[in-house]
C-alpha cells in the first residue's frame, strides 16, 4: 500500500532552489525498488535507498531528517508514524485508515487525495516555515508521549476490556 512514487513525483514539483536541497530516504526493501530507483533518476530527485533496517537503525536514520512522510493508500494504525513522532518530525500523511487519530494541523499535515501537487505543497508549507516546523515538532513528541506512551495505550486498551466485560 506505500506509495513513495508520490512523493517522489511531489519532490520534482519543488521550485528547484527547494528540490536541490532536498534528500529522499526510503527505509525497507521491495519490489518496487527498480522502478522507484528510476523514477528518482528520470525526475532528477535525490533518493537514497538504505534498504531493510534492524529498529534502532530505522530511529537513527529517520531522526536526522526534517520531515517525515508517509504516503500509503490503506493503513491501519501505523507505528511508523508514532516512531517519526518520538523523534520530533513533524508528519505529512495520507489520511487513511487510524492516521488521523495521530496526525492533525499541530503535528503534521494530513493529505486526501494522494495527489503529487497537494504533497508538494504540503513539504513546501514545512520547509517554508520554521517557526510551523518547530511548533510541529514539538507537538508531534507531545502527542507520542500524551497520547500514545506504552503507559496511555495499555490503560486504553484495559479500559476498553472492562468495557466489554461489564465490570
Amino acid at each position: 500500500p506505500k506509495k513513495p512514487e508520490i512523493t517522489i513525483e511531489a519532490i520534482s514539483l519543488l521550485p528547484s532552489e527547494i528540490k536541490d536541497q532536498v534528500s529522499f530516504t526510503i527505509v525497507g526493501d521491495g519490489p518496487k525498488r527498480t522502478m522507484l530507483e528510476r523514477l528518482a533518476a528520470e525526475k532528477k530527485v535525490k533518493v537514497v535507498f538504505t534498504g531493510a533496517l534492524p529498529k534502532d537503525k530505522v530511529l537513527d536514520v529517520i531522526s536526522k531528517t526534517g520531515i517525515f512522510v508517509f504516503i500509503s493508500a490503506w493503513e491501519g494504525l501505523p507505528y511508523t508514524i508514532l516512531e517519526a513522532f518520538s523523534v520530533g518530525l513533524p508528519v505529512i500523511a495520507s489520511d487513511v485508515g487510524g492516521v488521523s487519530e495521530m496526525v492533525n494541523n499541530d503535528n503534521g499535515i494530513l493529505i486526501k487525495n494522494n495527489e503529487p501537487t497537494e504533497v508538494s505543497g504540503a513539504i513546501r508549507k514545512i520547509l517554508g516555515d520554521d517557526t510551523l516546523r518547530e511548533n510541529m515538532r514539538l507537538c508531534a513528541l507531545q502527542t507520542v508521549n500524551n497520547k500514545f506512551s506504552l503507559d496511555v495505550m495499555l490503560n486504553k486498551v484495559e479500559l476498553a476490556y472492562k468495557r466489554l466485560l461489564g465490570l
